[in-house]
Parts: C-alpha cells; structure tokens; sequence
C-alpha cells in the first residue's frame, strides 16, 4: 500500500522522531549534515518511518540527522525559474499562487544516515507539495512544447523566405541579365516587386545572393559551353549583326558581342567576357 503524508502528518513524525529513533537504539545528531550524494534511498511511498529507523539500526548506523523544509513560495518560484531558465509563464505562476497559503507550511522531512561507507536517505513529501510540483513541471513542459513547435515554424517560414527571394531573383530577367558584382544592387527591388517580405541584410548577403548566383551562374556556364561548341556559327552570325557592324572600335564591338551572347543565352549573361572578345576577333576576321 502507498504511504501517503499530510503537512500534519509530517509535523507529528517531526514531533516524535527522537522517540522513535530512541526506541530504536539510534541518537540524533542535531545540526549534523550529510554532505555527500545518497547511495541508498529509503521509499518513503513503501518504508514508514518506524520501518526505516529499524532498518538504520539494522544495518549499523552510529546515529541519523533530521531535516525539515517548510514551503516557501519565493524559493519554489526561483527553483522553477533556475529550471525553465527565464521567469515563469501565467500559467505556472497562477499555480503556485493557489498555494500561497501554504507558505511557510512544513513540506517535507528527510531522515540521513551513514553505515558501511554508504550514505542512506528516508524522505516524506506531504501529497500536495508532489502535486504541486507536478502540476508546474507539466504546465512548463507543455510552454516548452508549444514555444519548440513556434521555434520550429519561424525557421520553417525564415527558410521559406530565403528560397522565395531566390527564386524571385532567379526568375528574374534583370537579375541574371546583370553583371555578378552588380546583382547586390537590384536584388531588394527584385525580391519587393515580387511581393516578399524584406530580407536582412545579413540574410540577403549570406544566404540569398550566394544561392540564386550559384543557380545563375550554372546556368550562364551551360550557355557559354554551348557557344563555345558552336562559334564558328556564332562567328559567321555575329560578322552580320546590325549593331556589331556599326561599332567602330574593339572595344565598342565586344560590348555589342556580350550584348549579342546574352540575347542568345535568354537573358543570361555569361561570367566570362574573354569569350566575347574571342568572338567578336573571330566574326572580325571573317567579316574581314
């Protein structure tokens, strides 16, 4: 059968502790303490105190010490508190709050002893203070619970924003149509014309650009190893390209050849110019 304890309860084994402990052939060492992790734990659930007393004897306890622990509302709260590692929620703090009456009540009494180098323990809760505790630690439990699962739905919605932005920038024709190094520039527009909630800059930087310009730019290298398996073709094209024609200078025609190279790529425009210029001296020599 499961021994139960009331404070009152507890304040009569208080009371008569020395008596029981006399009867039993034990002295109680007053404001001795043991200081050292218990060994054996005596269920005070299953074992009464007569029980336990009987069994310090048994096994050769030179003597016990008695401990007491009244409630105290101020230091459960800063336990709990020490524990969920911020200030309690409503929800906890209404719990204790329904049991500050209680302050100052006797809560739970511990029995130590030592024997055979092995340190003993009996200790009696009264019932509410174990439902107490109980009823505080599943209503935090169930705060850390739901705060996790919100945890986990801002990451899933902050990664939800970071591939949208790239997928806006990717999709976009300004953007890879841009060079590299000015791709920083328009992406804000890019990402608020496409509707989207503003990325931090951190984000955008670190996370967005590097994403949507590694897509870019594989795509952009595709293109670029296609062409380059058909200049000639692209050459003979280029040498009667209107605008081509027109320039007068090397470097006005190889602006044109990017120009043209991008048309061609859907936008893209491609990460290495020195191809252009290749091309632009290969339609050169033909058109010659």
């Amino acid at each position: 059968m499961t021994i139960t304890y009331t404070s009152s309860d507890l304040v009569k084994i208080q009371d008569s502790v020395g008596e029981r402990a006399a009867a039993a052939g034990l002295p109680i060492l007053a404001g001795v303490n043991v200081l050292r992790e218990t060994d054996v734990e005596v269920d005070a659930e299953e074992v009464d105190i007569d029980t336990a007393l009987n069994l310090a004897a048994l096994v050769g306890a030179p003597f016990i010490s008695v401990a007491v622990t009244p409630f105290s509302l101020d230091m459960t709260r800063i336990y709990f508190e020490s524990e969920h590692g911020e200030e309690l929620p409503p929800a906890a703090e209404g719990v204790l709050e329904t049991n500050a009456s209680r302050d100052g009540t006797l809560m739970s009494l511990t029995v130590y002893w030592l024997a055979s180098g092995l340190a003993y323990e009996w200790s009696a809760m009264c019932d509410w203070a174990g439902e107490l505790m109980g009823k505080v630690t599943a209503v935090l439990e169930d705060v850390d619970a739901t705060s996790e699962i919100e945890r986990e739905e801002r990451l899933r919605e902050h990664y939800s924003n970071i591939q949208a932005a790239v997928t806006s920038l990717i999709g976009s024709r300004k953007y890879f149509g841009e060079q590299v190094n000015k791709r920083r520039h328009v992406a804000p527009t890019i990402i608020a014309e496409a509707g989207l909630d503003e990325i931090d800059e951190v984000t955008l930087s670190y996370r967005v650009i590097p994403s949507a310009n590694k897509i870019v730019n594989d795509k952009a290298y595709e293109f670029e190893e296609d062409f380059r398996a058909h200049k000639n073709e692209l050459a003979l094209e280029l040498a009667e390209y209107p605008d081509w024609c027109r320039a007068t200078t090397k470097a006005q025609k190889k602006l044109v050849t990017i120009d043209f190279l991008t048309n061609k790529a859907g936008g893209y425009r491609l990460m290495n110019s020195k191809f252009a210029e290749e091309l632009s001296d290969a339609a050169l020599y033909r058109w010659d």
